[in-house]
């Protein structure tokens, strides 16, 4: 037998031992044979007999040697280009090492899992090709009921709410239960919250534009388009067309056409004055805003 065919039993070995766990409070689906390109296995959580959350698996067998001697511990070498596929998964990605020895094996008595999401959400993608990554947390064969339900019911929903922050959105950690407050993860992240200002803008100037749509027919939604318009003013929306252009025409169906005016006039200026944008891209953006004051002359003939 050669190394290759050996290392390959391993890893199978391996990717069934946590497969056979997880399948305690998990649908296991794993990864069709040829198509691994960076999971092993998809997871799905049951609590009761309900579905619950959903996340990734990429299981490595490991040395002993790679668990510290005190068992509570182990680490990995994860090559960057791999952590950089699980920073773009749209839920959490887990790294469960299964320490193997000798040939033919014996079931380990722990798995060790590092928590791939948390990490980069926390660190970001390490700047050199290799990143050596420890698990402080462990599935004990022992006590593995008890494991498996703390991670499905507190690990798992933290970092599904973690993975959102890193695309700019702040969502609440899903509990089995509904409760009164909701909770967010915490002390992490804090590089991502211009993301996540950038996204409550854009979220502002859509809402803005659908209900000033809607409030055509239905005045009742005036008071939820003015709280969105307000959430959008505290943006500079000199540079940002849509949000520029949804504000304009708050204004005039308010009425302010004064107001709708000047907004124009400073989307104008700011296009005019910008030194890294070509004369095609100018000339449209300038069109569009001339579109705007069509509808402003419109505005003042029905006040």
């Amino acid at each position: 037998m050669t190394l290759t065919d050996l290392n390959r039993l391993k890893g199978n070995f391996a990717e069934n031992v946590a497969a056979s766990w997880l399948s305690q409070m998990c649908l296991i689906r794993p990864v069709a044979a040829g198509t691994d390109i960076g999971i092993d296995l998809y997871c799905e959580a049951i609590l009761g007999s309900m579905p619950y959350l959903h996340f990734w698996a990429q299981v490595k067998a490991i040395q002993p040697s790679r668990v510290s001697s005190d068992e509570e511990s182990a680490s990995f070498d994860f090559e960057t280009r791999h952590l950089e596929y699980w920073s773009n998964q749209p839920i959490p990605v887990y790294a469960f090492l299964v320490p193997i020895g000798k040939w033919p094996p014996k079931t380990p008595n722990r798995i060790y899992g590092v928590r791939i999401t948390e990490y980069l959400v926390r660190y970001g993608i390490p700047r050199q090709s290799n990143k050596n990554i420890h698990a402080t947390g462990y599935f004990d064969k022992e006590t593995l009921a008890t494991d498996l339900k703390q991670f499905i019911e507190e690990i798992v929903p933290w970092d599904t709410s973690a993975n959102h922050m890193q695309r700019g959105i702040i969502s609440p950690i899903a509990t089995p239960i509904r409760e009164e407050y909701r909770r967010y993860p915490s002390d992490i992240g804090i590089q991502h919250l211009p993301q996540v200002l950038e996204n409550i803008r854009d979220a502002s100037v859509m809402g803005l534009f659908q209900l000033l749509r809607y409030e055509i027919s239905d005045k009742s939604i005036m008071p939820l388009r003015r709280a969105f318009e307000s959430i959008a003013t505290l943006f500079d929306m000199k540079k940002h067309d849509l949000g520029l252009s949804a504000l304009v025409r708050a204004a005039y169906v308010d009425g302010k056409i004064s107001r709708a005016q000047e907004l124009v006039e400073s989307g104008f200026k700011n296009i005019l004055d910008e030194s890294d944008v070509d004369t095609c891209t100018k000339r449209f953006r300038l069109q569009r805003l001339r579109y705007l004051l069509e509808d402003i002359d419109d505005a003042k003939n029905n006040f």
